[in-house]
């Protein structure tokens, strides 16, 4: 269920559905020019895939999503890479381990002989004994993924948000701060179980209180199963304004690949602020309005017509690219962070070999189209089979 479409159910208003799941803008799918590495491909929902060759791994976490330092041409159509920007989506995002080494490796992985095959991961994860830690600070900015200036909450300055990685049967221990002036907040960390911390679950008036302007906490849970997922703001609709970031924790593989691709966020975006959203669903009959999404967001990037908005806009913004390399199989961790929207998501001339729903690992499947709803994760091999100059 979207988060607007949770609020207007809380309100009891009846006969009012809500469908913001067609963006009144759809998204410009374009190719980058290849390079060194391999053909670009095009999502069909937005973005492509650049031909550069892969960038180094980085093992260690919190290095996945470190922000640009605003170097001049970082970003087409700015004329420096924006603050808010995040390396996701860009040639700067790097491929992803196996696992993170910095940990004991009993029988070569830190998880030693647990598996999906011979280990019930609801009741008996491993224990690593290791925590992960994070540091973020959120903030209210004027942000313009598209090119379209709006009011958005950014989670250490990027949107999206830092990844978090960690091993199967890590801890992860956040501390966030507050500093949104006149906003509570509380984050969501999406699919744990959190059977001891409940109180670390982050649905503030549930099970635990907002996180006072001003203010910080530290929440610590474990890291019970593995896959693709993400983390959001779960105070009002905040997410929708930006607070959400990919979490990947690295556990057995069920079918191999050459390259982790890493996380890929598929969602709608709305140029206005959250509240004012909230106010429209909130509205009693007959004046409620519906809401709708104007854009999609690949990673947080993609262009927008400026002719169609009376807000500042920067015209070609800049698309999602990544790195694929001819004749080797990639892994793609697709996630749907949108407010309202069901995604449907393929790659031109493609097939994709489905491996896991959610934190579920499944017996794999192919297919051409993989369709998310709000939250849904889907983790996917390609095999790269073009060739540079397709790109």
């Amino acid at each position: 269920m979207s988060v607007f479409a949770r609020m207007a159910k809380a309100a009891a208003l009846a006969g009012a559905a809500f469908d913001g799941g067609r963006p009144q803008n759809g998204p410009q799918g374009a190719w980058s020019g290849s390079s060194s590495g391999g053909a670009g491909h095009a999502v069909s929902t937005a973005g492509g895939w650049s031909g550069q060759g892969p960038s180094a791994n980085m093992g260690s976490p919190g290095n996945s999503a470190n922000g640009f330092s605003s170097a001049p041409g970082g970003r087409p159509g700015f004329a420096k890479a924006p603050d808010f920007y995040s390396p996701l989506g860009t040639s700067r995002a790097p491929q992803l381990p196996e696992f993170l080494t910095s940990n004991p490796l009993p029988q070569g992985k830190p998880w030693g002989t647990k598996n999906a095959t011979n280990t019930n991961v609801y009741v008996d994860p491993p224990t690593t004994n290791v925590t992960r830690t994070y540091d973020f600070v959120v903030t209210k900015e004027n942000i313009a993924p598209d090119g379209v200036n709006v009011t958005g909450l950014l989670i250490n300055g990027q949107f999206p948000g830092p990844t978090i990685e960690a091993n199967w049967g890590d801890w992860i221990e956040v501390t966030v701060h507050n500093n949104i002036p006149d906003e509570g907040t509380a984050f969501h960390w999406h699919g744990f179980l959190q059977k001891d911390t409940q109180y670390f679950d982050g649905v503030p008036g549930t099970g635990m209180c907002p996180i006072a302007p001003g203010s910080s906490l530290t929440y610590r849970f474990k890291a019970d199963l593995y896959g693709t997922s993400w983390y959001h703001a779960h105070y009002s609709a905040q997410y929708a304004s930006g607070m959400i970031a990919p979490m990947v924790i690295h556990g057995p593989t069920t079918v191999p690949y050459d390259t982790d691709v890493g996380p890929i966020l598929v969602g709608d975006w709305i140029h206005m602020y959250y509240a004012d959203a909230v106010d429209m669903v909130m509205t009693a009959l007959p004046n409620w309005k519906q809401p709708r999404s104007n854009n999609n967001l690949i990673n947080g990037k993609n262009n927008y017509d400026c002719s169609l908005t009376s807000l500042p806009c920067t015209p070609n913004a800049g698309i999602a690219t990544f790195n694929f390399t001819s004749g080797k199989s990639h892994r793609l961790r697709f996630i749907n962070p949108s407010a309202a929207a069901i995604e449907k998501i393929s790659i031109d001339g493609h097939t994709m070999t489905v491996i896991a729903n959610d934190f579920v690992p499944i017996q794999p499947y192919n297919t051409t189209v993989i369709t998310l709803g709000v939250g849904q994760r889907a983790d996917v091999i390609v095999h790269a089979n073009g060739k540079p100059t397709d790109s």
